[in-house]
Formats: C-alpha cells, structure tokens, sequence
C-alpha cells in the first residue's frame, strides 16, 4: 500500500518483498548459529530449540541459524529436538514438558524468544528441574522482564536505542530522496549471559 503511493516508510524486520523496500533487522540466522556455538563450548551436545511461529517471516531465519549452529559445531541434527511454538510463554512450557516426556536427553534449550524461554523455564521448575545445573535456557530478544526474572535469563540482544536512531537517519534520508534499496541494514545480535545457561 506505501509502496504503491511512495510513502517513504522503513519496516524493522524484513518482509517477503524486502528487496523492494527499505528495512532494518538483526540478523536472527547468526544470532541463533552463535546460541548454539555458545551453548556448545559449554559442552551441551543435545540443543533442543522451541521455535517460532511459522507465519511470521523472521521464523525461518532463527531456524536456518539453529541449523548451521549445530552444522558448525559438529552436532548432528535430531528432529526430536525441535519442536513448534508460538512465541508465547504457554508454547515454551509446552514444548518444556514434551522434550521432558520424550526423555530427549535434552541438556539445552534455545527458546525462539525471551517469552518463550521463561515459559519453559516455569515449567522446569514445576517439575523439579534446576535451571542452569539440570538444564540449560536460552531466550532472544533482551526484553526488560528477562533481566529480573529468577534465576535471570541468558538471551541474545540488539540495542533497541541504536536500531531507533538507525530507522530515524533512514526516514530522512528517503524523505530527502534516496532510494530505498539503498537504506537495508542487517545489525548483529550479542549473546547477554546471565543465570540460565551453564556447563553441561
């Protein structure tokens, strides 16, 4: 629809058409290859993920990332462990007590976000399992909520500040004229570690 008015608009977050217009994202495909390589280091071999949901486009690229997270790190894939959420908190519950009920073996689990992972952090701790010492949770996003929540939780983060000033020097400079394939940023995620993740 702005599109075909020429509005000058930015998306944060990429769309199906992004090469057609101007976007700024964090590149959630290397943020979550990073998650799996941090969690590994620590010596986890089998990295559950509880994913997003489908529909919304930025879905596959933190799949992709958990993919060639655990491509680089020498783990093989095991369908088992990945399973569908919702970017809800009840879907990292959900998806805790499965990997549970399945005996997966599962010493890790990266969480499609920060809901998400304090939901299946909730749900560990209803069933007795001790976050980090039994199992390791690992959020995205670096919402506020995830620094106070108990025990503090582990996630993967972009300077909402930054990405603000970014989108406001882009609207200015489509507004002044530039084209807007000229204004696409991909920003790193950094790894904020906290109290949910530790050793195998």
């Amino acid at each position: 629809f702005l599109m075909e008015r020429g509005v000058p608009f930015v998306t944060q977050g990429r769309s199906d058409i992004s090469d057609q217009h101007a976007w700024i994202d964090i590149d959630a495909r290397q943020a979550f290859s990073d998650a799996v390589a941090f969690l590994a280091e620590q010596g986890h071999r089998r990295i559950a993920m509880i994913s997003g949901d489908a529909s919304i486009y930025s879905t596959t690229h933190r799949e992709e990332g958990y993919l060639l997270g655990l491509e680089r790190s020498g783990l093989a894939f095991d369908p088992s462990l990945k399973l569908e959420g919702d970017f809800s908190a009840a879907s990292g519950r959900l998806g805790l007590k499965k990997l549970i009920d399945s005996a997966s073996g599962a010493t890790a689990i990266l969480c499609a976000n920060d809901a998400t992972a304090m939901g299946a952090i909730s749900q560990a701790v209803e069933l007795g399992i001790g976050v980090p010492d039994q199992l390791s949770v690992m959020g995205y996003d670096g919402v506020r909520m995830a620094e106070m929540f108990s025990p503090p939780l582990t996630t993967l983060s972009h300077s909402a500040a930054e990405s603000g000033e970014r989108i406001a020097s882009m609207i200015v400079g489509l507004v002044s004229g530039d084209a807007p394939t000229d204004h696409q940023v991909l920003l790193p995620a950094h790894i904020i570690e906290r109290r949910s993740t530790g050793p195998v």
